[in-house]
């Protein structure tokens, strides 16, 4: 199946705060507690729980090409989608970030349950799964925007004992964030307006979640 292309990125979820000051979760390449950079960001809705359930939106056109559930601490319920860029928008990410790739991957993590199937073509904006805290302790939404990385699954943050500094990270990883805001004919009001009233269409969703537990 060959997937739409992607021609804009959104924002994965509703959230509150100030990114990259004033968030509530790890924001792209913040060291974390182990020693490591985190290679995404930590969405998150008000505080504590307040996000809990709420919906995860695909932020690009594209294909989904992995679902899993892992039992314990570590990335949880997750999804991955894979978005075969247009022009316009590749050659904004080769200006901005040196990165020249007709493909990109966008990974979301700790969510209460899932809403689409490996294959399964998307549109931005459409429902995936819902915000939860599976594989860790506090609900929130962990989300990365990476290129391919040789040698690698679906997996594809290498673990800490692979050393990877932040100047390697950048070679592979984008902050979801900074690509959003800086891409062609971005309006944050607009999209902000989107996000929220796609949120809330997804409210309508929310019986299934019972349904994944």
């Amino acid at each position: 199946m060959i997937a739409k292309t992607a021609d804009q990125f959104s924002f994965p979820c509703a959230f509150t705060g100030e990114y990259p000051t004033n968030w509530a979760g790890y924001t792209f390449l913040q060291q974390t507690t182990q020693g490591a950079f985190h290679p995404g960001i930590d969405w998150n809705w008000g505080s504590g729980e307040e996000d809990y359930g709420k919906p995860v939106q695909a932020i690009a056109d594209g294909i989904c090409v992995h679902t899993s559930k892992q039992e314990g601490m570590g990335y949880g319920t997750i999804v991955v989608l894979k978005h075969n860029l247009s022009d316009s928008l590749r050659e904004c990410i080769k200006q901005r970030y040196l990165f020249d790739c007709p493909t990109l991957y966008s990974f979301y993590a700790h969510l209460h349950g899932t809403a689409v199937a490996i294959r399964q073509e998307l549109s931005r904006g459409d429902l995936i799964g819902w915000i939860g805290k599976s594989g860790t302790k506090v609900s929130h939404l962990h989300q990365e925007l990476y290129r391919a990385i040789p040698g690698t699954t679906w997996r594809y943050w290498p673990t800490l004992s692979k050393g990877w500094d932040e100047a390697k990270l950048r070679t592979y990883y984008l902050d979801t964030f900074d690509v959003i805001v800086n891409q062609p004919k971005f309006d944050r009001d607009q999209e902000l307006t989107a996000c929220r009233n796609r949120r809330d269409s997804h409210w309508n969703d929310l019986s299934m979640i019972q349904k994944r537990m």
